[in-house]
């Protein structure tokens, strides 16, 4: 339930109201180092499993794991930290 309904809602209201003229240039760069950090960690983790687990079938199953833990690990406290970047009002 807070995954599916509640995370999506607090995002979506968070993003509706933001003010284009609070963005700053760091916040620009931060969500510029999000989305390219996101795909070469998963390339890096692809070229790189294979070098120890031999089991085809484990290695998308491993890098797709890594992934989404430091997803959730990483970027809900990102999220938070940047209140200007998201509108947050604590």
């Amino acid at each position: 339930l807070v995954f599916r309904v509640l995370l999506p809602c607090l995002l979506f209201t968070n993003v509706a109201y933001i003010k284009l003229t609070d963005i700053t240039k760091d916040d620009i760069k931060v969500l510029g180092f999000c989305l390219v950090s996101a795909p070469v960690i998963v390339l890096v983790f692809s070229l790189v499993v294979p070098l120890f687990i031999k089991d085809k079938a484990k290695i998308g199953a491993f890098v797709q794991g890594v992934f989404r833990t430091n997803v959730a690990f990483l970027g809900i406290p990102f999220a938070i930290s940047f209140p200007k970047l998201l509108n947050l009002l604590f």
